[in-house]
């Protein structure tokens, strides 16, 4: 990952701060999530990438009620892939792994993902 500026490295240790607390600071609107549910048709043979997944309240919806076969949680922040990671884990979920990449230096297989 090339080297933060100094807003970045700001907000890069303001969100290791947050980290822990962010998903109960924020809300999560379902409503997108069930529009794609009824875009994919009962298709769940899915690999999906969740770029910029945070502390991870949409990863866990998309992996509770898409029914997918995995999911790539990306994102920037190591401390915000910890608690993405916690929150599934607790959620007795397995079918997804963490990546930690700033979005324009993704690093994935070639057709690894379907959807993101």
């Amino acid at each position: 990952m090339a080297k933060l500026t100094g807003a970045q490295k700001d907000m890069y240790e303001h969100f290791s701060d947050v980290a822990v607390l962010y998903n109960t600071l924020r809300t999560t609107d379902l409503e997108p999530v069930m529009f794609i549910k009824d875009m994919l048709d009962g298709n769940n043979n899915i690999a999906a990438a969740d770029i910029g997944c945070g502390a991870g309240r949409y990863s866990l919806q998309f992996l509770q009620h898409l029914g997918l076969h995995h999911l790539a949680c990306i994102d920037v922040n190591e401390s915000m892939l910890e608690q993405a990671s916690s929150i599934l884990r607790a959620a007795g979920l397995a079918n997804f792994s963490t990546i930690k990449s700033a979005a324009e230096q993704i690093q994935l297989t070639d057709n690894s993902i379907d959807y993101i």
